[in-house]
């Protein structure tokens, strides 16, 4: 259940955090993980080291095993571009 409430739990999970981050104007990779960052770092499974930090990456430790994401794109990857499609 932590690992879930890590991902989607609303207004602390890093997937609402990703579509709050989305609505803003002015927001960047480096905002959402600085956010993430702040929100997450007290889920046990949740872990960002200061070299993580810096690279914008962070670890969550599924319980198949421990997987890194690197949050370059994340925001660009999560924009509904419906709209420009239409």
């Amino acid at each position: 259940q932590d690992v879930l409430d890590l991902i989607d739990k609303k207004k602390t999970g890093i997937l609402s955090i990703l579509n709050e981050q989305c609505r803003l104007l002015k927001c960047s990779d480096r905002t959402f993980v600085t956010s993430v960052y702040e929100r997450c770092e007290s889920h046990a499974p949740f872990v960002a080291d200061a070299e993580q930090r810096e690279k914008g990456t962070f670890t969550i430790q599924h319980y198949a095993g421990t997987v890194v994401y690197d949050s370059h794109l994340f925001l660009e990857k999560n924009r509904d571009r419906l709209a420009e499609d239409v």
